[in-house]
């Protein structure tokens, strides 16, 4: 509020509705009740209980809403961001003046006026209150869901890259494999014709019937090896085709897996839940657990594209 030099609304509801600092003091009044006049004692009780109450206030509201509304990390003996010393040393001395200066002359002010009015008064701040905690409450659930959609489609879509590398690998190893072994079969029949040829030079001498003989025998060795390399090399072949379709078919689910998300984020961008979720992020300094941080920062970038827009 000081940094911008304008009143902001930085809560978790809609009106000027805080309920962590009200329910703070009135846990601090019930934790301090029974050592009131004694100020140190005060400080460490009210200081303890608002600390406790923020820790599971926090742990609370990330367990429901996956967000975090206020985010301590970096700040000096801080636990997990909910809670830190700083934050605990504040609420010490904030119980100290609630109890002496606060309390008492409020409690004696309200006494003061007419009971018919105060009670009036507090049953329609308590309907507003409670209308307001609704709506804020299903906009956060609300607010859940589209992370939660947005962090199961980042999860599949990752799942289904992993799995679309391993086949390009398995597909590049088996092509690997392949162009060794249709080496190998080359240099395997360029080996066994030398040595029929050389086998023919040899028995140049001989009759024409050994050398015919021998010539057939030679061809017939080489066409047989052939073939089996030959056979070898379209298994081979067949292989690599059949990693190719599963490839190409895993790409086609990808475009289409990438086409869905562009269409949620669009559904995201211009539905009727922007701006409400454009609130929630200006209302608070939202943090995301670490499970919806990605699916958190690509919301916020849609907000910003749409807000230029």
């Amino acid at each position: 509020m000081i940094k911008e030099k304008k009143l902001v609304n930085r809560g978790f509801m809609h009106g000027p509705f805080l309920p962590i600092y009200g329910v703070g003091a009135i846990l601090i009044l019930f934790a301090v009740m029974p050592v009131s006049d004694k100020w140190l004692l005060v400080f460490i009780f009210g200081g303890a209980a608002a600390t406790l109450l923020e820790l599971f206030t926090g742990l609370a509201m990330q367990w429901l809403f996956h967000v975090r509304y206020w985010d301590y990390t970096g700040y000096f003996m801080n636990y997990k961001g909910h809670i830190c010393l700083f934050a605990t040393v504040v609420w010490c001395i904030a119980s100290v003046l609630l109890v002496n200066f606060v309390q008492i002359p409020l409690g004696n002010f309200l006494t003061g006026l007419n009971s018919k009015v105060v009670y009036f008064v507090a049953h329609i701040f308590s309907i507003c209150f409670a209308a307001d905690f609704a709506l804020s409450f299903r906009e956060a659930m609300d607010f859940r869901k589209i992370l939660d959609t947005l962090t199961a489609d980042n999860e599949e879509l990752a799942r289904i890259v992993a799995e679309l590398n391993a086949k390009k690998a398995e597909i590049e190893a088996a092509v690997k494999e392949f162009e060794a072994k249709k080496e190998q079969f080359e240099a395997d029949i360029s080996e066994i014709k030398d040595k029929v040829e050389f086998g023919i030079e040899k028995m140049k001498f001989n009759t024409e019937s050994n050398v015919e003989a021998l010539m057939m025998k030679a061809e017939v060795k080489a066409e047989k090896f052939k073939a089996k390399a030959e056979e070898r090399a379209d298994r081979f072949r067949q292989q690599t085709e059949l990693f190719n379709e599963e490839s190409n078919r895993l790409k086609e689910y990808l475009e289409e897996h990438k086409q869905r998300m562009r269409i949620h984020m669009r559904s995201i961008d211009y539905s009727s839940n922007f701006d409400r979720i454009r609130l929630i992020l200006e209302r608070n300094n939202i943090a995301a657990v670490e499970s919806h941080k990605k699916a958190l920062e690509q919301l916020k970038e849609q907000i910003k594209k749409h807000i230029k827009d």
